[in-house]
């Protein structure tokens, strides 16, 4: 599924109820919400926020048991059945569905201009939405370039936008045609005539804007019109990248049959704006997207079990508009058909915000926390289940991140899947294996790799091993390590363990001292974020500082470079911060006291907490290591597990300065002094 627009958030509504075991979805999208576009002149009048209007597709994906990728697509090749990423690798498909959008048509002159805005993509006006209100001063006019539904409702939208700050603007419409509403009847074109004398909106008919030229829109006439800000609604054109890819075009835009099939191609769908039907073209309105919607899902899944009796899609040949024409006011049109008023808007309002909430969220209950449905390093044992082993093998000396082989240091790290996105997953366990070494001060040399697959056909196989691979040579050529060699094999689920070589460092775990400081290098909370990620349950803001933060570390320049004195150090992983802190003790008399307060936590894990999402491991943590803290903290960050996680470095007070430094010059902004050492007679943690 490429693209998230409005017939492909319909699939996945359907997906989440009924979905086709043994068929894998991947949803690709360069954004992580999509507006809906009959909620925008609302939303741009100050009638909706953001919240209300947007689909939230990595949690609609997520709850839908449908992988999400954060890219965009660049191309598509249909020998080798691929469709090209401009980031990740390129990602198979067996059943391939586009749902794109379209590219803005500018007036000529109108590119890189500043002071030009075209309505679609939406999600980019509405980027640009509030700082167009604030910064345009009242004098200069807003030109809207169109006076079909969309830049009628545009201009009404600015009008209310205007009055609302308490703004008087003056608006102007250009129509390159004879008449407002083209395409709609006489008495919706008439009321919409009303509308804009209420608002005070000026409309010039026969005015074709054929360029731009910095804040003077030239026309046809050879008449010229000066504009604070210009608004474009007319014009669309297909992405690029659809010329090269040897399906067949029309205009530029994919060409479809009646059952939304690409011409040619029984296995390639398509809908809503990119697309033209040989039959008879569609205006580019998200009424068709939307009603495209089931007619694609339903072909869709009859493909996939290998049905050939497709559904056909039969455009309507009149669509209800219901169009903002004031304060909470709206116009009904329907052929000859036309009303006006309050009562217009409240019926267009019941109708969106019922749309919008089938794509809302699933009834949510806690996981159950005696099964471990975990990945990445929550998904580990704890640290009770491996000791009660290592009781029994006195080989073993306690947790041992990094083994030594003569002048070597040798680590293995490793866990299963946590995202169906496995170029991502791909780079997070390998920056988690690599910290093991950066915690000792070396760097990794080389790494071998043991990858297992789930089962599927051998070309999807093929896809996800170069999808995995192509995440871990990202963070090899980042940190300067070759791979020695790899091994594969069927499992039940996709995971990944990665060993790690490196020259022997000069850091060991501790133990720690008196007089000492404790530095921590980036947030805790990954293990609360991942398993709110995998139950939907995560914000898209929270989602892209996590993505950061697994697909990067930032230790190892940090490592090559340091001059700071560390008297000893770990990476904070599944044992949480506690539990690695005790490991740093090893058992000496000494009291650590944390200050909660200067702890850097990822954003969303206090939400994330209080819904009851948690790694299966935080509890397991809070019963192992909790008899070492004074005062049992109220938040679970102390126990949360960590996927690529932080470092906590133990320095000499006088030195903690010169640390700070170093490590907010290699790119760890929170990297902060969050406790101190000192005497005690016994083993013990104080959290103020």
């Amino acid at each position: 599924m490429i693209g998230g627009g409005h017939s492909h958030v319909q699939f996945l509504k359907r997906w989440r109820m009924e979905p086709i075991p043994g068929v894998e979805v991947i949803l690709v999208s360069n954004v992580m919400e999509t507006p809906y576009s009959g909620m925008l002149p609302g939303r741009l009048a100050g009638l909706y926020d953001d919240s209300e209007m947007h689909f939230n597709l990595l949690n609609l994906a997520a709850q839908s048991g449908v992988g999400f990728i954060q890219d965009a697509a660049v191309g598509v090749d249909l020998a080798k059945r691929q469709v090209r990423l401009r980031e990740h690798p390129p990602l198979a498909y067996d059943i391939l569905s586009l749902n794109v959008g379209i590219t803005p048509v500018l007036p000529d002159g109108a590119e890189g201009n500043p002071r030009v805005f075209a309505v679609k993509p939406i999600s980019r006006l509405l980027e640009k939405w509030r700082d167009l209100n604030a910064q345009n001063e009242a004098d200069e006019p807003w030109v809207v370039v169109g006076a079909g539904a969309a830049g009628f409702e545009l201009a009404v939208a600015c009008a209310l936008s205007a009055r609302s700050s308490g703004v008087r603007r003056k608006i102007i419409i250009l129509e390159a045609g004879d008449q407002i509403l083209p395409g709609h009847g006489e008495r919706a074109r008439a009321k919409a005539m009303g509308a804009l004398a209420r608002l005070g909106i000026e409309l010039k008919l026969n005015s074709r804007v054929t360029r731009v030229e910095g804040q003077v829109a030239r026309l046809e006439s050879s008449q010229q019109v000066e504009f604070g800000h210009l608004l474009v609604t007319t014009g669309a054109a297909a992405p690029e990248w659809f010329q090269s890819t040897g399906l067949k075009l029309s205009n530029g835009f994919l060409r479809v049959d009646d059952t939304l099939r690409c011409e040619g191609q029984p296995r390639i769908f398509a809908a809503g704006d990119c697309i033209e039907f040989a039959s008879r073209p569609l205006p580019k309105s998200g009424v068709y997207a939307v009603r495209e919607g089931p007619v694609l899902t339903e072909n869709i899944r009859r493909t996939a079990v290998g049905r050939k009796d497709l559904i056909r899609y039969r455009p309507q040949r009149k669509t209800l508009a219901l169009l903002l024409s004031g304060d909470r006011r709206a116009i009904l049109s329907y052929g000859k058909v036309a009303g006006e008023g309050a009562w217009v808007w409240r019926l267009k309002d019941r109708i969106d915000r019922r749309f919008m909430e089938r794509f809302g969220e699933t009834p949510y209950s806690p996981m159950a926390m005696t099964a471990n449905t975990c990945g990445g390093c929550g998904g580990k044992l704890s640290w009770g289940v491996i000791s009660e082993y290592l009781q029994s093998d006195s080989r073993f000396k306690g947790p041992q991140d990094v083994g030594y082989l003569d002048q070597t240091a040798v680590t293995v790290d490793g866990f299963r899947a946590f995202t169906k996105d496995l170029y991502l997953f791909g780079q997070a366990a390998t920056w988690h294996a690599f910290n093991d070494l950066y915690a000792t001060g070396s760097a990794p040399a080389a790494a071998t790799v043991y990858v297992s697959l789930s089962p599927a056909a051998s070309h999807l196989r093929v896809d996800c091993l170069g999808q995995l691979m192509g995440g871990v040579r990202r963070v090899l050529e980042a940190s300067g390590a070759r791979l020695l060699n790899a091994h594969t094999a069927e499992a039940a689920e996709i995971q990944i363990v990665v060993t790690a070589l490196g020259p022997e460092g000069s850091r060991r775990k501790g133990p720690l001292r008196p007089g000492q400081v404790l530095v921590i290098t980036k947030p805790l909370g990954t293990g609360a974020l991942l398993q709110g990620y995998m139950q939907g349950r995560l914000s898209p803001e929270s989602w892209k500082v996590l993505r950061e933060h697994l697909m990067n570390n930032p230790h190892a320049p940090w490592v090559k470079n340091s001059s700071a004195p560390v008297r000893a150090a770990t990476d904070v992983s599944g044992f949480g911060l506690i539990g690695h802190l005790t490991e740093m003790m090893a058992g000496e008399n000494v009291l650590v006291r944390l200050t909660a307060s200067s702890i850097p936590v990822l954003p969303d894990f206090e939400r994330l907490t209080r819904m009851q999402v948690q790694a299966h491991l935080t509890s397991e943590n809070r019963k192992t290591y909790s008899h070492f803290v004074k005062t049992e903290p109220a938040s679970d960050v102390f126990y949360d597990p960590q996927t690529n996680g932080p470092l906590l470095l133990a320095v000499d007070k006088g030195d903690a300065e010169l640390l700070l430094t170093e490590l907010r010059a290699a790119g760890m902004p929170a990297a902060g002094l969050i406790g101190e050492v000192l005497s005690s007679s016994e083993p013990s943690i104080e959290i103020t």
